[in-house]
């Protein structure tokens, strides 16, 4: 019996104690350590987007204004571009062996403005206007409701000159020089706007002294004349529409 009560004390001691030892194992194993992460600081290396200094478009375009090149640089990622713009054209014929001739030759710096950062924009500036028409004229002279022959008058000679500075306004699409890879290569470009230049008419005539005419009476119809013309321009000519197609390459 003493025997008995001596193994029962040893198992109970044995079980206990395998049985912390258990358990103590299973608390370490389920405890995780803790690590903290260090915080992220800002890398200066990843590029912005937003790129001052992006690439160049050089384009060519044909239109109202004739036969032009652009130059553009985007300056604030696909919102904000700059644009030099040139043009050229020269025309010269006759009417019933009375000579004229057009000169178009403007030079403008522009801004476009591309809201939806895409093709599509809005242009504003400012061009340097040479712009002219010039005739002559042998022919018989109409003037302030009088009638003169050519052997009334020397050679009648005008024309249009243009305000040097004239704003220009317009929408258009092709962004000539884009931020993003994806648009580089060939594109197309249409512009449409107006651009505002004061006209001066001029009209210069000299009566034939001894040919039979008033001569004061000349000059003041001549007058009037240019003055009516000139009101008319006024009211009309200072407008003047700019449509133009072109295409280019963007660097």
């Amino acid at each position: 019996m003493k025997k008995f009560l001596v193994f029962l004390i040893v198992s109970n001691s044995i079980f206990a104690a395998t049985t912390s030892s258990s358990n103590n194992s299973d608390i370490t194993n389920t405890v995780t350590p803790v690590t903290t992460s260090p915080s992220p600081t800002k890398n200066s290396s990843i590029p912005s987007n937003n790129n001052y200094l992006s690439d160049f478009g050089v384009g060519m375009n044909v239109g109202t204004l004739g036969v032009g090149i652009d130059i553009s640089h985007q300056i604030y990622d696909d919102y904000l571009g700059l644009r030099f713009n040139a043009n050229y054209f020269q025309y010269s014929s006759d009417v019933q062996g009375n000579p004229y001739a057009i000169n178009m030759n403007t030079y403008g710096l522009l801004l476009d403005y591309t809201p939806f950062a895409n093709n599509f924009r809005v242009s504003g500036g400012l061009y340097y206007n040479n712009n002219s028409l010039t005739m002559k004229s042998s022919s018989t002279l109409s003037l302030n409701g009088q009638t003169y022959s050519s052997s009334q008058f020397g050679d009648l000679s005008g024309g249009v000159n243009f305000a040097p500075i004239a704003p220009y306004i317009g929408i258009g699409y092709g962004s000539k020089s884009a931020y993003d890879q994806d648009r580089k290569g060939l594109f197309f470009s249409g512009d449409i706007g107006i651009l505002y230049s004061q006209p001066t008419l001029s009209i210069n005539a000299t009566c034939t002294s001894g040919s039979g005419v008033d001569c004061s009476s000349f000059n003041s119809n001549l007058n009037t004349e240019r003055q009516n013309a000139q009101n008319t321009l006024n009211g009309y000519g200072q407008f003047y529409p700019v449509i133009n197609l072109g295409f280019g390459y963007r660097f």
